[in-house]
């Protein structure tokens, strides 16, 4: 038994960690968490070990949401990290070991909280994802909380560009070929600072500016692979193993933070960051 608790983690395992490991548990049902990330060597600490170097580093208070969407399962893949609750996922959505992914058309997942609901300030507001694969045609919101002109909450892509909006500022735009629109994205909003972060083999800043602190917060649902902008919904078909929702990151917490959930994603699925 002694040997078996230390493999599993054991008490050692952050109790942060241990309630989305019960929570991810109790919606596979009869599959183990092992079995579920058959790639990854003692899933549960490698799981603990991201709550503890997040806490160490003083960036776990900054996350509103994370979702792992890597189970295979779509119960699993609904729950939040930070609080264990669960968003819902419509239409039709691909899952896979390691990833989701929506049909373009009708499939995305509804993180039921806006900003607003999260309490969200005005000028501190970031929201970031782990892709695998650019969207195969057009303009498609990975992120999105829009709700008007001047309360906005969006990250998306077309064949140039990665594009971050929110509140009432200008789009901030990173001008990319649709190869280069994968890895961990991060559109950032800190006081008097937007920036698009980007990390593949390694951690770059695209693109900031200086934003006019205008706006109000969105009170719009997110949505992960879907916006709701332009009088129309459109939808993503990227394949995505990781989207949250956080407080402004700086830059070196943006650093920081894409390098452990790099990490953390590889660990766990036995898949590479592209």
């Amino acid at each position: 038994m002694g040997l078996n608790s230390r493999q599993l983690g054991g008490s050692r395992l952050d109790p942060d960690a241990k309630l989305y490991i019960a929570t991810v548990q109790a919606a596979l049902g009869a599959t183990t968490i092992e079995a579920a990330l058959p790639n990854a060597t003692n899933p549960r600490k490698i799981i603990s070990d991201f709550y503890i170097a997040e806490k160490d580093a003083a960036r776990y208070s900054l996350h509103k949401a994370i979702f792992l969407p890597i189970y295979n399962n779509l119960a699993a893949n609904a729950v939040d990290a930070i609080t264990a609750a669960s968003g819902t996922f419509a239409g039709t959505v691909t899952v896979a070991s390691g990833y989701v992914q929506g049909d373009g058309l009708t499939g995305y997942f509804d993180v039921l909280q806006s900003p607003a609901d999260l309490s969200m300030a005005l000028t501190s507001q970031a929201m970031s994802y782990l892709t695998l694969s650019a969207d195969l045609v057009g303009t498609r919101s990975v992120i999105s909380g829009y709700e008007s002109a001047s309360a906005n909450f969006d990250l998306f892509s077309s064949d140039t560009q990665t594009r971050f909006n929110i509140n009432a500022g200008p789009a901030l735009n990173a001008n990319l070929t649709r190869l280069d629109q994968i890895g961990i994205f991060i559109g950032s909003r800190t006081p008097g600072n937007s920036s698009i972060y980007q990390r593949r083999s390694s951690f770059a800043s695209l693109a900031s500016t200086t934003p006019a602190d205008t706006g109000t917060v969105s009170t719009q649902d997110i949505n992960i692979m879907r916006s709701r902008f332009g009088g129309g919904s459109f939808y993503s078909n990227r394949q995505l193993g990781s989207y949250g929702i956080h407080d402004g990151l700086s830059a070196a917490n943006a650093e920081g933070y894409s390098l452990n959930l790099k990490n953390l994603w590889e660990s766990l699925t036995g898949l590479t960051l592209p």
